[in-house]
């Protein structure tokens, strides 16, 4: 199931996302009772209320609606960096011995089609990085490898926007990865039992009309680390290969440009992405504000495991 947090004249509510025809069940509108965000109604248990209603929910074409963030203010966003070989490689760094885990402030946080800042204190160091967020649903603690998907809600896309700067100014990289509007998240949030596992997605991101190859490729072959959480955390499972910072002789996003992340799950019958977090080629970011950008990442669904990783 795909739950969508949107804005529909003045009212923000929750609906569930009909990709087949282009719609999204107002669910929020059928019981006032309902949380109008994704991370209190996780909280509140109340799922099971979103799916009562969708059959008989009016629909609203969702060209006609505003997609917000999922979940306006998780209580945490981190991130795991340097989690993959290639990255590893091409960012010229030793391969760390511990999980390098670093947080993005929650002020971070906006919709999926809202506008990018640029710095004027740092206009040409505006980066873009696609991952697949992972949303823990239940608070815990020590939980087994073998269970770490009981507590995971579902997954969602994060543009990890990084001004890459300031973000080398200090050991945290908290300077560089939270300014106001970096972090776009959406456009909703696919259920775990819809993605099934998570390790045989993947994710592309392409700039500035690279499609269909893409400037970051990369399967989504992630760890979920031993840590406590409470529910409606957001965990970038890892920076992943093929971002600016690694990527000589391309250029960081600029006003004009469009990045684009974007999941979907692959169909072994067809050549496109055609299902899944997000449909193919749906809103990019634009950059604006400070000084204005598009930038989105692309998860699909792979045929096979891949090799293991060193």
């Amino acid at each position: 199931m795909k739950i969508a947090r949107f804005t529909e004249g003045d009212r923000t509510r929750l609906g569930v996302v009909l990709a087949d025809t282009g719609e999204v069940a107002d669910v929020g509108s059928m019981d006032a009772s309902l949380p109008t965000d994704l991370g209190d109604l996780l909280a509140a248990g109340s799922i099971a209320d979103v799916v009562r209603h969708a059959a008989n929910a009016p629909r609203l074409a969702l060209d006609s609606v505003r997609l917000e963030a999922p979940i306006a203010r998780p209580p945490t966003i981190l991130a795991i960096g340097l989690n993959y070989a290639a990255h590893v490689s091409e960012s010229g760094l030793p391969k760390p011995d511990a999980p390098i885990v670093f947080n993005k402030q929650i002020t971070c946080v906006i919709g999926p089609d809202a506008g990018i800042e640029v710095p004027t204190v740092a206009p040409d160091w505006v980066d873009y990085e696609g991952e697949l967020a992972m949303v823990i649903g239940t608070a815990c603690r020590n939980v087994a490898a073998p269970d770490a998907a009981s507590v995971v809600a579902g997954y969602t896309i994060i543009n990890d926007v990084s001004v890459r700067d300031w973000q080398r100014a200090t050991p945290t990289m908290t300077m560089g990865k939270s300014w106001d509007s970096h972090g776009p998240m959406g456009p909703w949030l696919v259920t775990a039992d819809e993605i099934g596992d998570p390790h045989t997605l993947r994710l592309r991101t392409w700039v500035d009309g690279e499609f269909p190859t893409g400037r970051q490729h990369l399967d989504d072959d992630h760890q979920l680390l031993g840590t406590d959480r409470p529910p409606l955390d957001r965990v970038h499972p890892a920076t992943r290969d093929g971002h600016r910072h690694g990527n000589a002789g391309r250029g960081r996003l600029r006003h004009g440009s469009a990045a684009l992340p974007e999941t979907g799950l692959h169909l072994p019958d067809r050549d496109r992405t055609n299902r899944g977090l997000a449909e193919p080629g749906r809103r990019p970011t634009g950059l604006t504000g400070e000084t204005g950008e598009p930038a989105q990442p692309t998860v699909s669904r792979r045929s096979r495991r891949p090799a293991a990783r060193a």
